[in-house]
């Protein structure tokens, strides 16, 4: 499975994404990416100042038996 989000706002440099609750900014991004790792998925952050920011989020797709 895979989620885009994508915005037109302000943007910002990929190497000051944050990598702790302590942070910049809160912790959205930093639950985000510890969620999808621990889903065993990939998070890819693409942003430039004053061009807005994508996120993409891949997760695996697991069968799960209703039995």
């Amino acid at each position: 499975m895979r989620l885009n989000l994508k915005d037109d706002g302000k943007g910002f440099e990929p190497s000051d994404e944050p990598t702790n609750p302590s942070g910049f900014g809160g912790n959205g991004l930093v639950n985000m990416k510890r969620r999808t790792k621990n889903s065993g998925g990939a998070f890819i952050v693409d942003s430039q100042i004053g061009r807005g920011t994508e996120i993409t989020i891949k997760l695996p797709l697991h069968e799960k038996s209703w039995t």
